[in-house]
């Protein structure tokens, strides 16, 4: 179990490759780590972004209240918000 934790974290994972590859002398064992790195890191990485969204949810609970129809508003907002960020200022 250890060494399948250590192939989805990408930690030495090339190693302990090398080192089956050398005990069977066989290239077949290849597609089991090509197969735990792909489903490894995909299921790592989904883990992770739905952990900050679950955060982010937590943090700002008033974002899940809003009607649909503010989001018009948000966009305005948020375009005048960037476009005063971006105005050219005089350089002293």
């Amino acid at each position: 179990m250890l060494n399948i934790f250590e192939i989805m974290t990408l930690e030495g994972w090339s190693d302990v490759m090398y080192m089956v590859r050398q005990a069977e002398d066989t290239y077949v064992y290849d597609m089991l780590f090509v197969l735990c790195l792909g489903m490894g890191s995909f299921f790592v990485l989904n883990l992770m972004t739905a952990v900050q969204f679950a955060f982010f949810e937590k943090e700002n609970p008033a974002r899940k209240k809003a009607p649909p129809g503010d989001a018009l508003s948000r966009t305005r907002t948020f375009k005048r918000q960037v476009t005063a960020f971006y105005q050219p200022r005089a350089i002293d």
